[in-house]
């Protein structure tokens, strides 16, 4: 007999596979350079969120000549709904490589966060937010969509509780020594085998970063690297944009080029993807959210 865990799961699993593989797959490489397929990819999630019973809003911005867009959807917390925490997962994918992990997992995890958290509920105000432009040229810089919407929070002082990238989500390995990290930490603050997920956070958004930490279920591994801001890979997302204007935010990563053999390349495919523990990841993110 399958429980209803199981079958959460079963149902995940194929939604996520679903995403990816249009994403990465019938769609393929989407940025600057490959417009057309960066907006069949906008298309793609609104259509999503709207199938998913939500409003949809677009912000859009124009850089080098086009107008790239944000694409967002909002539920309203139960509890403190003045309050807002945004979810983003960029959904471009860097020049000459179709973007499976990099970033069509984030993109896919944050679509299935809207289904799930729209009958488990939650307490802030949620804004589910696909961002444009987060790879080269536009990286760290006021181009990227994430840049965009940060500003735009700000200027219209909204109350953010925090911000979560979802950034390259599905690679995973049990293989000892396939985690790797900088230099610049000890061996002894991390795990060698690359089987976990990652809570990246500036030192300024260590409350937030712990909290969120603390509601994640314990059956998944995850650990949490706080961290100065300005060391290499500590800042290489979309949560960067929010710390700009002083907002908390960290990036969940399976830590990308870190561990993934395929990350910015042509190989970066939707078969690659540990579907199951992705679908897992999903499943406990969501408990996570809809606690804290």
């Amino acid at each position: 007999m399958i429980n209803q865990t199981n079958k959460n799961l079963i149902a995940i699993k194929k939604n996520l596979v679903a995403h990816i593989k249009q994403l990465a797959g019938e769609i393929g490489e989407r940025n600057y350079q490959h417009y057309s397929a960066l907006q069949a990819a906008r298309d793609y999630i609104e259509q999503i969120f709207l199938k998913e019973g939500y409003p949809v809003q677009r912000q859009e911005f124009r850089c080098q000549a086009n107008v790239f867009c944000n694409v967002e959807a909002q539920l309203k917390g139960k509890v403190e709904p003045e309050k807002i925490l945004v979810l983003g997962a960029h959904y471009d994918s860097i020049k000459g490589g179709p973007g499976a992990n990099n970033n069509a997992s984030g993109v896919a995890v944050l679509l299935e966060l809207a289904r799930l958290l729209r009958e488990m509920g939650a307490n802030y105000t949620i804004c589910f937010v696909a961002f444009a432009n987060e790879e080269p040229p536009f990286t760290r810089t006021k181009n990227m969509g994430s840049y965009r919407y940060a500003q735009k929070l700000k200027d219209a002082h909204h109350n953010v509780v925090g911000m979560i990238a979802l950034e390259t989500l599905g690679y995973y390995s049990e293989g000892k020594y396939s985690q790797r990290f900088s230099g610049f930490l000890p061996k002894s603050y991390y795990p060698e085998t690359g089987n976990f997920i990652a809570f990246v956070g500036n030192l300024a958004s260590r409350r937030f970063v712990m909290d969120f930490k603390q509601a994640f279920p314990k059956k998944f591994p995850a650990y949490k690297f706080l961290l100065p801001g300005f060391l290499p890979g500590i800042n290489a997302s979309d949560h960067w944009s929010f710390w700009q204007f002083g907002f908390p935010a960290m990036m969940i990563t399976d830590t990308a080029a870190l561990r993934h053999p395929d990350y910015h390349t042509s190989e970066d495919t939707p078969d690659k993807i540990n579907y199951d523990r992705l679908a897992s990841l999903a499943f406990s993110l969501a408990q996570a959210l809809a606690k804290i």
